[in-house]
Formats: C-alpha cells, structure tokens, sequence
C-alpha cells in the first residue's frame, strides 16, 4: 500500500484471513524506502515459491517517473525486502502488472495508464529478460493479464496511434523465454473506450469489456487459438468503467455513473463443466437447462440467433476430455435443475443438478 504523492515509501503488513471476515495480523504495519514519491499504481502478487513482489509508481524529482519492482523472500530469507530492479525515464502514469511464473519468478508488463502507448514485457530469471513489445499500443487501466504456466496473457484497450482514450480489444500473449510476443487477436473490432478484464479457470479464458451502457464477455477454451462469439452480461449501465475480474474465476465487478454517488455492480457467470468420456472427439452443440420448479426452459445453441435461444453454445471437446462453459444464466440457489446436452451426431445426455446454496 503506497500514500499517493506523499512519502517515498511504501507500507505493508500479512496475517491471516478469519472466517469472520477479520484478519489476524502477524507483524504490524512496516514502511520500505523507495527511490521516489509513490504514486497511485501498483501490483502486488505472490509467487510459486511463495515470495511476496510489489511493482510501485514512482516520481524522482519533478518529473523522473519509475517503475520500482521489490521482492520479499520467503523462507530463510523471510524478513527482507530487496529492490530487484528499478525503471526509470518513463510517463507520469506508467503503470505495472505482475503475474506469476510456474517456473518460478514473475513477468512484469507496463505502459501508460490512462491513454494508449507502448507496453513493454520482461520476465525475471537469474537477471532480467530484455524487454519486447506487441505491435499495438495499448491503455494499461484498461487492461488485464494473466499467467498460466510460463505464458502471460494480455488483453486491453488498444490502437494503432499514441495517446488515444478510444481503440479496439485486442488479445495476445507471450512466453517466458520467447523473442517477441504472439500475433495480436482482434476480439471487438468496433472502436470505443472499451473497459477490460481477463480472467482464467483451468484452460479457459475469459475476456470481459464493456464500455457506456454495455457490458460483454467472450471466452476461449484452447488458450486463444480461437474464441467464442460475443455475450451480452449488461445492458442497462450508466457509463460503465473500471472492470475487474477475479483471479481463477468468472466473477467480476465494474463501476458505473457519470458523478458521486457511483454504482459498484458485482456478477459472476455460471460454470457448467461438460467432460467427455468417450475415445472420439465430439462438438456439443445445444443445451437445454430446466428448472421443473417453475418450468422455465433456458436454451443455448450453435445457432445463437435462433428463435427462443439464449446464447451460443458450439464446442469442440477431445477425448477425455473436461472444459469449463461460461453462462448468462441466473441459477437460484439449492435448486435442482435438469441440464441436456446434445452433440451434432444427434447424442444426448441428461443430467439433474443442484446449484449451490
């Protein structure tokens, strides 16, 4: 936690999460000297090892911002921290995202915050990788990364030019030890000042942005070779910003308002987990759920525009195989539901369901 313009340092403390909603705290408050005045942006994460890593904003005089990564090791080492590196000569509002390596380590991607430019991907080793680029620039309040494995995955607010508040959605994603990152994926080809989130379950990737009364999500289950048509989650918001996904799963939260007092609106979309037990490759293409309380009938399909279908359903799934299918649909809680599914060869599988309470 850093004091916005006020001091050079940053504070921070750990303890443990209590079912009450409390914490115990285990050290009390403690303060770290940075070269600079903190500032607004920051990311903190934790490691495989279990090392603590915080990237801070920083400002050395009157205008040399930094981007400052420090480390906490765990352990034997437990009780220090170590500035690791220090970037300097960067935009007032450069801004840091910190994910997680399997191998150990992280990936630290920056840029500016509030209007697009260029990002930039390092991943530490034994010292730091040099750094590489997409061939966009992009708006790092408006994006979102996500590790798995050793592959980083990014999507976010992007366009052509510098300095732009407007673009397209673009995904791409790079891997440690690589020269440059992935071609880039278009997933909204319509320019506006969209809003996104990225989040992961397992192998599936799942893209949120939105932008004035509307808010979409689109997913992909085989890590971005290819990805889903678009689904609405939204469409009634007041000029929706600030999007936020939850790590490992498909919740998410979204401000939205044009003055004080704002909305904060919290959703998550349901999971269903499809498994094929077969010795074939199969395509799912329908999918029935029935709530025999109220006997509401929901219907997703191949054909998404079909008369009386609620969203797409069209799915490629290899031989014992599992993946996760985001939904827009409401469950009510500690109800049974009778869930169909059907393959294109005309195959169909039933299955009752009690959703959580």
């Amino acid at each position: 936690m850093a004091s916005p313009d006020a001091y050079s340092s940053f504070v921070w403390r750990y303890g443990t999460l209590n079912s009450g909603g409390t914490i115990s705290w285990s050290i009390s408050q403690s303060s770290i000297t940075t070269t600079g005045t903190t500032d607004y942006y920051s990311s903190i994460i934790a490691d495989t090892s279990g090392n603590v890593w915080v990237a801070v904003n920083s400002i050395e005089g009157s205008n040399n911002n930094h981007i400052e990564v420090w480390e906490h090791l765990s352990g034997a080492g437990a009780g220090s921290w170590n500035k690791i590196t220090d970037i300097s000569s960067l935009p007032s509002d450069a801004t840091p995202i910190l994910v997680p390596l399997s191998s150990g380590g992280v990936a630290l991607i920056y840029g500016t915050g509030g209007k697009t430019g260029p990002v930039f991907i390092v991943t530490s080793t034994t010292g730091w990788s040099t750094s590489v680029s997409p061939a966009s620039n992009y708006a790092m309040f408006d994006s979102s990364a996500v590790a798995i494995g050793n592959t980083i995955y990014f999507a976010g607010l992007a366009s052509s030019a510098t300095g732009s508040t407007t673009g397209t959605v673009n995904f791409w994603s790079f891997t440690r030890g690589q020269l440059a990152t992935s071609g880039e994926t278009v997933l909204q080809g319509t320019s506006n000042s969209w809003s996104v989130a990225l989040s992961e379950v397992s192998t599936t990737l799942i893209v949120f942005y939105g932008s004035g009364s509307n808010l979409y999500y689109i997913s992909s289950q085989n890590l971005g070779s290819s990805f889903s048509t678009s689904q609405a989650i939204s469409s009634s918001e007041t000029s929706l910003t600030g999007l936020n996904s939850g790590y490992s799963s498909f919740g998410l939260s979204w401000t939205s308002g044009t003055a004080s007092p704002f909305n904060v609106r919290f959703a998550s979309l349901g999971v269903l987990t499809v498994s094929n037990n077969s010795p074939f490759a199969i395509q799912v293409v329908s999918l029935y759920i029935y709530n025999p309380a109220t006997t509401a009938l929901v219907h997703f399909d191949a054909n998404a525009s079909a008369q009386g279908v609620s969203g797409q359903f069209d799915y490629w799934i290899g031989s014992a195989r599992s993946i996760n299918v985001p939904l827009t649909f409401s469950w009510s809680t500690s109800q049974s539901y009778l869930v169909t599914v059907a393959t294109d060869q005309g195959i169909v599988e039933s299955l009752t369901v009690t959703s959580p309470p």
